[in-house]
């Protein structure tokens, strides 16, 4: 290639490059051109240098404070343990691990009050067992001699199906029963005294009802049906667990002196059923042998 050949490809790539960077220059020219009549049309204000700077400023102040206050409030939340640290620790084997230990501790603790309940029966069936069982004997033949003494004869024994020997203690006493016996007419005419009485309340409630518009009468709240049941919840905690003070059992064992209470409930009801069967017998042996002793007859002395 010969230099003028040279010289006129330069001058052509040249000439070629400064017409495609001023065709670029003026379409960027018509382009904000065409933005500005845009403007004008829309009511738009072209915003002077210091308008934008102030602008770009907001902008780009409200994106580092909002990094800021990002960046404080995890570490505030590292501070006080809401989430975890960043570090080189697997979280989550040091969850297993510790739900490993808690799924042991509570095997051992479990294992343990197993035992102190084994241990508990034998100890209350060796040392209370005889004691709780006589006492029973007596009271039961205690009642059966009151029983006969006031009504002249022996009571029935409940069923084991109406709870034996505790229905005994929860019905009426010797003499309870002695007053029925000696006053039937009195209870009889009381009886229908307060029937009389009844009737004539339930008289003059349907002749209140009746007076009354519907204008006045007011729905009334029943009272709720579960109010024995919080009551009854509200005084176990007032009389079992309010003064027990926790500092007594600090990994959270069992409390010796409810199991012991418990289980004692739970042999005392075993023993019962014992004392049942056996009072039984001796109150059918007890009938026998009093009416043996009525039936037989008055033999007078030998005359010497």
């Amino acid at each position: 290639m010969s230099r003028t050949e040279a010289i006129i490809l330069l001058q052509t790539a040249e000439r070629a490059r400064q017409g495609r960077l001023r065709a670029t220059f003026i379409r960027e020219i018509r382009r904000e051109e065409e933005r500005d009549r845009k403007m004008r049309e829309s009511g738009w204000h072209r915003l002077n240098p210091n308008q934008a700077a102030i602008t770009i400023q907001k902008v780009w102040k409200g994106y580092l404070q909002r990094k800021h206050t990002q960046y404080e409030r995890q570490a505030e939340m590292e501070f006080i343990g809401m989430i975890p640290l960043p570090g080189p620790v697997e979280h989550e084997s040091v969850a297993n691990l510790r739900k490993d230990v808690r799924r042991f501790r509570q095997i051992e603790k479990e294992e343990e009050f197993q035992l102190a309940i084994s241990k508990t029966q034998d100890a209350l069936r060796e040392t209370e067992g005889p004691d709780i069982k006589e006492k029973m004997k007596e009271q039961i033949r205690q009642w059966f001699i009151e029983c006969h003494a006031l009504t002249g004869r022996f009571p029935n024994y409940p069923d084991e199906s109406l709870g034996g020997s505790n229905q005994i203690f929860s019905d009426k006493t010797p003499e309870q029963v002695k007053m029925e016996l000696e006053n039937p007419v009195q209870e009889s005419t009381k009886k229908e005294d307060k029937n009389k009485e009844k009737e004539k309340e339930k008289k003059k409630a349907k002749e209140d009802k009746t007076k009354k518009s519907e204008a006045d009468t007011m729905l009334k709240a029943l009272p709720s049906k579960f109010i024995p049941l919080i009551n009854a919840g509200h005084e176990e905690y007032k009389n079992v667990w309010k003064n027990r003070p926790d500092r007594l059992y600090p990994d959270q064992s069992f409390d010796p002196k409810a199991l012991r209470a418990e289980k004692r409930n739970e042999l005392e009801q075993e023993i019962r059923k014992q004392v049942d069967e056996l009072m039984r017998q001796e109150l059918k042996n007890l009938r026998l042998a009093v009416d043996r002793e009525e039936e037989r007859p008055f033999k007078a002395p030998k005359a010497r």
